[in-house]
């Protein structure tokens, strides 16, 4: 009886094993992103353009990792920035800008140096961010 009973326990770990990695794969294969209900026009703004105060603001976060909305007038600008590298040479892509209902849904990715440049690591790339430029909107913003 009690060679039944460590057998039953151990197909209930494994059992319960199984479950937790099934729903830790649902968990992260399942897509997040808000459904597109429209498109959004906008303009990556060069730093010769970005407003003054706004580079105040991107300056005190750009060694960390950072995302950040600003409003001025009538423009609404969405920075993302990625912190300090190891090197510089790098550059930041944006993958999906799009309205969700009432969100403005944002997705950038990080991409690297490419393998044949050599970068100073005090290059002013080295930390690396992004501005876009978009019509002011009463929206949440949803960063990727």
């Amino acid at each position: 009886m009690r060679k039944y009973t460590v057998y039953a326990a151990k197909a209930l770990i494994l059992l319960v094993i199984v479950i937790a990695c099934g729903f830790v794969f649902w968990a992260c294969s399942s897509d997040s992103r808000p459904e597109k209900t429209g498109d959004i026009s906008y303009t990556v703004v060069p730093e010769n353009e970005v407003p003054e105060e706004l580079l105040k603001l991107i300056d005190e976060r750009r060694e960390t990792e950072f995302r950040l909305s600003f409003s001025e007038g009538e423009n609404l600008y969405l920075v993302v920035g990625y912190g300090r590298q190891e090197t510089g040479g790098y550059s930041i892509q944006i993958k999906d800008l799009y309205l969700a209902g009432d969100v403005i849904y944002l997705d950038t990715e990080l991409l690297g140096p490419l393998p044949e440049e050599t970068a100073d690591t005090k290059d002013s790339t080295a930390a690396p961010w992004l501005a876009v430029k978009m019509q002011q909107m009463d929206k949440t913003i949803y960063f990727e």
